[in-house]
């Protein structure tokens, strides 16, 4: 129900009007406008009915104090009056009145007048709020594309993330110092976030790189400043971007780039940025130096006063630094006023709580996997790299999940990220805070252990993975056929680095599934593994007598290849249905080297024979790799005449791209047709 106020010194017409209205409206009646001042300092109200004639203060001097305070500047008034001249209706309409209701009053008039400013107000009431949500609205999305283009930027150098946000922050702390309103604080801010924006162009391995730039590549990096001016050429929502992108990094005695400007003929917004640039740049790690001292960071500033910075300026900063205002807390407490701080106040703050909530958003977004959740692969290298410089410790576990193309295949895709969410999910609960959980891509994820774990310890975490999933899985038809297996690698024995690391667990996870999945194995084992495969050849009539034996399983028959299974099962079904028959082709590498054993050379050679391979056979042929020393190929509808022209072409190609002619290829051939299959 709407509230009304009327003031009135005359009780008869109070009554009267209070009678009119009461059936409708919540009505409040004063005989004084001083009373009713004193009623809106604690209340509020939808309408006001003001007398024009009263004792003490008119209705005109109480329209003024109402129009004068933001709380009841907005409430419309009408005027209570028996006067008719044009003259005071004019002034009162032009002090902010919405109406005039004459007396003696009609109750019909005034329901009717009362209504229809009452609906008005509604209306324009909600207009306003839908104005304010959609720029709030323009105003988060503006700050959600700044922040992910400053995060971008910053996320091509791990040595230097959130710098963007960091030299934000610090040049919106020194406006402040500076007395700056809190409009060209936001707008250094966003400045500030944008300042590097041209070093999207800057090459890796220059920005990487940890000594010192040739000549060619520092007029590169220089080049990120008229870069970052062009980009932000037409960008105006954000006021002197692009002019604080192109000049930060001129310094004051005139020695900067790009054009060597001089003192105050720099913009006053880049001379700022420059300040907190290098402060940020000081106090934080870089590919070429850990982060400087708070002492030493004084000595630079002081050393670069009227050098490479403005004096005036780094006085100031250096002041807050010394007074500890250098804070990430004291963005949000800058526009902190009076314990009754204004709307103006308040909703700077929002804005700023707004700003840090969202980057930290957007920050976490880049972090994570869109599917599942998890980290995703960039973001674990570069934790378990930062982590590895520190301490020498740790575990990595690779996962993968066997047979899911079934689950995509045969049950859709939405059933395969089902799948993987699940998963991911399992993993994250088994997990503790000290480890990096992330997904490398498809079904495959990490696991990286902070903590030094001993063997027993990992095996217990494997078991447990293995356990969790078979509970998973029951009841879910779209899984039912898939397992996990698991390899594991250690720090430092099995790696010092991430790279070093993945390989070596991605080498045992491929032991697991080379030894039937659904389990797990240590990097170690798996080269002891390894080691014994050199010394065991089999012929193709052993492979033949291995798969023959159990051709109507699906995964559970052991062999050292598991995946000669799957490659099987799809030939026997092409042939049975289409009658067509298929060549056998197994190729093994020998030494004539007597006694020879060098696992590396070997692999080298394997490369070039699986490279000449790919290069013979057409796109509906298959090979896949058997053992350390041997390839097998399946070509499907094609003779003998033709089988010896692809194998004949092979090793052609391979001496040709033989480094080592200590290897000869051997070569065994078998027909499989649909009426005599293996």
């Amino acid at each position: 129900m709407y509230k009304i106020l009327v003031v009135d010194d005359d009780r008869f017409c109070l009554r009267l009007i209070s009678d009119i209205l009461k059936k409708d409206y919540e009505v409040v009646t004063f005989d004084r406008g001083s009373k009713l001042l004193a009623y809106l300092k604690e209340d509020w109200a939808d309408l006001i009915l003001l007398d024009y004639c009263m004792p003490e203060m008119d209705g005109m001097e109480v329209l003024q104090k109402l129009k004068e305070h933001p709380n009841t500047m907005t409430i419309p008034v009408v005027f209570l009056t028996a006067e008719q001249e044009a003259d005071i209706e004019v002034a009162c309409l032009k002090k902010g009145a919405e109406d005039f209701i004459t007396k003696p009053y009609s109750p019909e008039v005034v329901i009717s007048r009362i209504s229809r400013i009452l609906e008005l107000n509604k209306l324009q009431t909600n207009l306003q709020q839908q104005l304010e949500e959609k720029t709030r609205q323009m105003e988060n999305v503006m700050l959600q594309a700044i922040t992910t283009v400053a995060n971008t930027v910053d996320a091509k150098d791990e040595y230097t993330g959130e710098h963007s946000v960091h030299v934000a922050r610090n040049a919106a702390l020194l406006a402040r110092e500076l007395g700056w309103k809190d409009e060209q604080v936001f707008n250094i801010y966003y400045a500030g976030l944008l300042h590097d924006i041209g070093k999207i162009s800057v090459p890796d391995a220059i920005l990487h790189k940890p000594k010192s730039l040739s000549d060619e590549e520092w007029a590169v990096m220089k080049g990120h400043t008229t870069m970052g001016a062009d980009i932000l050429k037409d960008i105006h929502v954000v006021r002197m971007a692009g002019t604080v992108a192109m000049y930060h990094h001129e310094h004051y005695d005139g020695t900067g780039y790009p054009l060597g400007l001089v003192a105050d003929d720099i913009p006053l917004e880049a001379r700022i940025i420059a300040i907190a640039d290098a402060y940020d740049a000081m106090s934080s790690n870089r590919v070429y130096r850990n982060k400087l001292r708070r002492e030493r960071i004084i000595e630079e500033l002081e050393r670069g006063k009227g050098t490479h910075f403005d004096p005036d300026l780094v006085d100031v900063f250096l002041k807050m630094l010394r007074e500890d205002k250098i804070q990430d807390s004291q963005i949000i407490k800058m526009f902190s006023g009076s314990e009754e701080s204004s709307p103006a106040e308040e909703s700077s703050q929002l804005l700023l709580k707004v700003m840090e909530v969202n980057n930290r958003a957007v920050k976490r977004d880049a972090m994570k996997d869109s599917l599942t959740g998890v980290f995703n692969r960039n973001y674990a290298e570069r934790q378990i790299n930062s982590y590895l410089r520190k301490k020498q410790q740790g575990a990595c576990i690779m996962l993968d999940l066997d047979n899911f193309k079934q689950v995509n295949d045969r049950f859709g895709h939405v059933a395969g990220d089902e799948a993987l969410k699940n998963l991911s999910t399992m993993l994250a609960g088994l997990l503790k805070e000290d480890a990096v959980l992330c997904r490398m891509g498809g079904d495959e994820f990490l696991v990286f252990l902070y903590e030094k774990k001993e063997k027993e310890q990992l095996r217990e975490l494997a078991v447990a993975m293995l356990k969790e999933y078979d509970s998973l899985k029951e009841g879910k038809e779209s899984i039912a056929d898939t397992s996990l297996s698991i390899g594991i690698a250690a720090v430092p024995e099995d790696g010092s680095n991430y790279l070093e690391l993945y390989n070596a667990a991605d080498k045992a996870l491929y032991a697991s599934k080379r030894d039937g999945k659904n389990r797990y194995c240590f990097y170690n084992d798996a080269k002891a593994s390894e080691a014994e495969e050199r010394d065991m050849v089999i012929d193709i009539r052993q492979l033949q007598e291995m798969m023959d034996s159990d051709r109507s399983s699906r995964g559970s028959y052991q062999v050292p290849y598991g995946e000669f299974q799957r490659i099987y099962s799809f030939i026997t079904r092409c042939m049975e249905r289409n009658r067509q028959s298929a060549q056998l082709l197994l190729l093994s590498l020998k030494s004539n080297m007597k006694g020879w054993d060098a696992p590396e050379e070997l692999d080298e050679e394997m490369k070039h024979l699986e490279q000449a391979i790919i290069n013979s056979l057409r796109r509906n042929d298959v090979c896949t790799r058997y053992s350390s020393s041997q390839m097998l190929v399946v070509l499907i509808g094609i003779n003998e005449e033709h089988m010896n022209l692809v194998t004949q072409r092979i090793i052609k190609k391979y001496k040709n791209a033989q480094e080592n002619p200590r290897f000869v290829v051997t070569t065994e051939i078998m027909t499989i047709n649909g009426e005599n299959t293996i």
